[in-house]
């Protein structure tokens, strides 16, 4: 998974904090998919890839940006500067270690309610067990004729690709609530479990979804016309 990457100066430094918290990253850095697989492991590991990789790319290198999603967001804000990569990775083990002690629970989107009216099913739903409100996004919803509807379904076409429009609790929530047009689409390949100690992702596929990916970007940005 990162080899060569444990001989680089902050791949070192890296593994010298993991040893620090009682983490032989190094060893599981060395071993099978088995053992990297479970979250306490995998998180750090992920983490360590994303920062030395960064750490490794050319100095003149002008980066004007730097995006993350899950344990990718550690990173990114380390790259930015919101803290040493050594502080990243001492916080990701400890997450990875709190997630891996969750034996059970869920998370749910409650979509098209009033804020008010999903805090109090909450509440009397915490007479059975532990319910926790983590988030409300606003709502908003495209028009049937929008023009980056259009534009997907055109590529979509070109592609010879299948889809379906869903509402859903997604990063475009915030623009739509804005009377932006916005969309999330998915980037390829296949998955299941979202936001549980099961997920899992299957990168077969994935060469179409960066194609729609990008064919939509370019379309939007006006390139051809």
């Amino acid at each position: 998974m990162a080899s060569g990457l444990d001989e680089h100066p902050l791949g070192t430094r890296l593994l010298e904090v993991a040893a620090a918290e009682g983490l032989d990253l190094a060893a599981a850095l060395r071993g099978s998919d088995d053992e990297l697989r479970p979250t306490q492991i995998a998180q750090p590991g992920l983490l360590f890839v994303e920062l030395v990789l960064a750490r490794a790319l050319p100095a003149d290198l002008d980066i004007v940006g730097v995006a993350g999603h899950s344990v990718g967001e550690y990173a990114a804000a380390s790259v930015a500067g919101a803290y040493s990569p050594e502080d990243a990775m001492r916080m990701v083990i400890q997450r990875g270690r709190e997630m891996a002690a969750m034996n059970e629970g869920t998370m749910a989107a409650v979509l098209g309610l009033d804020a008010e009216v999903v805090e109090a099913a909450c509440a009397s739903a915490r007479a059975d067990g532990e319910v926790v409100v983590i988030g409300n996004r606003p709502a908003g919803e495209l028009p049937a004729g929008a023009r980056i509807l259009q534009v997907v379904r055109a590529v979509d076409s070109q592609l010879a690709n299948a889809a379906q429009v869903q509402r859903a609790s997604t990063d475009a929530n915030i623009p739509l609530s804005l009377g932006q047009e916005a969309i999330a689409i998915g980037g390829g390949g296949s998955g299941g479990g979202a936001h549980t100690l099961q997920e899992w992702f299957d990168s077969n596929g994935r060469e179409l979804g960066l194609k729609r990916i990008l064919l939509t970007m370019m379309a939007l940005a006006g390139v051809g016309e």
